[in-house]
């Protein structure tokens, strides 16, 4: 089969020298987004479909590249490098990835094996100093013990420029992590970890459609808050749970209610995807463990049962009746069990219902984090202000994200002189994007107009859509900022892949092929 893909791919990022942190060189990123490699090879762009592969990539010398599998020979042709790579390991469509680009490449020796760094030049210091050889072994050493054929000896991590959107999945051997996550700690951690998890419970588990694509995000966020709960303290467990449910409220409040087995007749994939709330399948997860069996007999039925997806991922996809029916017959032949799958699951709330499931509805919960951000927010006492901010000057970046969030989502708008107060408790370090990008929209919430060209510089800087929508958004409802918002897109989007593009056209209500 001949084939040949256009410039013009949905499922490739051709970025100019300008486009890129580094330049100097164009760099290519493909992103499938579940169901556009069929944009760059012939394939059965399903997940049920599987395959081994074998492909040779042509570079000029000063480019280097990176796909799923081994990369196991490399040899001149002339004025060109050629990569050849083989998968041994079959892999659905879309966890066939390309890079190529001037990328500085880093290998790091573990006790598992090796990780293989690859990141703009820009980058590449601050991934290594961000880079936890302990947290990374500790979860290898877990994945490897869990399911040998499955082995992670080799690791791939390729950190993204900061103007490309997120991916939705992680492929086998590699992990994609955001430029703009390497300034934090625990937050870079916590998407390390989960990254790891979910590329290799996605090479496990063949699912028969994207309806049942919970059954990969949702384990792969059970597992990994199994595995995170191990590194971080009591405080922080509490915080990424209560974070964990409120995010399920935001998503389910702001886009709707999607069932965690979403109807996906007639619909792409990727436009509801990013909706479905797969935090809900984890705490169906939790709330199975708790009342079932218990967390030891839980973790052997989840053992047998990834084992058991494996094994038969060469002719059998799974289904969410799949999961169902392999429960019953590994815990529920008879006695209490049977009570409880059948009377005490109401399994079609979870599966098809919209919202939060009965037992968690109620008011978004709260950890102390919170109930300080909220004291704060009328605080007046000039020492207690200061206090507050002293202590959150010395904590982790979670939970500074966690305060100046929910600072942001409150009603009540802050007094310039407090966010004066609090620049310095949490910018200290400018590295951390996500808590520069909140405090910018807390002073666009508070009509500081002196920070709208700072909050676009920023937004045009990291303009991956996280970042650049809300902002730009936030500006434009700001009637005084409108034609500044405007007026910066028209002369900045050079910078922008164009998803962003098109996602800020709609927001500004302008096409940039418009003369006025």
């Amino acid at each position: 089969i001949e084939y040949e893909t256009s410039p013009n791919s949905p499922a490739l990022y051709w970025l100019t020298p300008d486009q890129t942190s580094d330049g100097t060189h164009p760099l290519l990123i493909s992103n499938s987004k579940l169901t556009y490699a069929r944009a760059i090879f012939p394939c059965q762009d399903t997940p049920s479909q599987k395959s081994v592969f074998h492909a040779e990539i042509s570079v000029p010398m000063g480019f280097n590249a990176m796909m799923a599998g081994h990369s196991n020979i490399m040899h001149y042709d002339g004025d060109r490098l050629i990569y050849k790579f083989n998968s041994d390991t079959r892999i659905p469509s879309y966890a066939v990835f390309i890079i190529i680009g001037s990328l500085a490449q880093v290998t790091i020796s573990m006790d598992c094996g090796t990780c293989t760094l690859l990141a703009e030049r820009k980058y590449i210091q601050q991934s290594i100093m961000a880079f936890d050889r302990n947290i990374i072994n500790y979860v290898l050493l877990i994945v490897n013990n869990i399911i040998n054929k499955y082995s992670l000896h080799i690791l791939n991590v390729c950190v993204l420029p900061p103007n490309i959107p997120e991916f939705d999945m992680q492929c086998p051997f590699v992990t994609f992590m955001s430029a703009t996550l390497l300034g934090g700690n625990y937050s870079l951690k916590n998407t390390i970890v989960q990254n790891i998890v979910e590329s290799w419970i996605g090479g496990l588990v063949t699912i028969a459609n994207f309806e049942h694509l919970w059954l990969i995000k949702s384990f792969s966020a059970f597992i990994y808050r199994k595995i995170i709960n191990n590194i971080v303290d009591i405080e922080m467990q509490e915080l990424l749970d209560v974070k964990g449910i409120n995010d399920l409220v935001n998503v389910i409040n702001l886009h709707g209610h999607v069932a965690l087995v979403p109807d996906l007749t007639d619909v792409l994939p990727n436009n509801i995807i990013k909706y479905v709330p797969y935090e809900k399948g984890r705490l169906l997860l939790n709330y199975l463990e708790l009342f079932l069996c218990g967390p030891e007999a839980f973790q052997t039925f989840l053992l047998s049962y990834l084992r058991y997806c494996d094994s038969t991922s060469s002719y059998l996809s799974i289904r969410t009746a799949d999961f169902k029916e392999y429960l019953y017959c590994c815990f529920c032949r008879s006695g209490r069990r049977v009570q409880v799958f059948y009377s005490d699951v109401d399994w079609d709330e979870w599966f098809y219902g919209l919202g939060l499931p009965p037992i968690y509805l109620g008011p978004v919960r709260r950890t102390a984090c919170h109930l300080k951000a909220e004291q704060w927010i009328t605080e007046q006492r000039i020492e207690e202000v200061f206090s507050t901010v002293s202590q959150l000057s010395v904590t982790n970046d979670l939970n500074k994200i966690e305060f100046l969030a929910y600072l942001h989502a409150s009603p009540m708008v802050l007094s310039r002189y407090k966010l004066h107060i609090l620049r310095y408790a949490v910018l200290h370090d400018q590295h951390i994007c996500e808590i520069r990008f909140l405090w910018l929209r807390l002073c666009i919430k508070c009509k500081w107009l002196e920070m709208a060209r700072p909050a676009l510089e920023f937004a045009c800087e990291y303009c991956m859509p996280k970042y650049a929508c809300p902002i730009f958004r936030d500006l434009y409802e700001w009637t005084v900022t409108r034609y500044l918002a405007i007026s910066w897109f028209k002369g900045k989007y050079l910078k922008m892949v164009p998803e962003t593009i098109k996602a800020l056209e709609s927001i500004l209500g302008v096409k940039l092929d418009d003369t006025n």
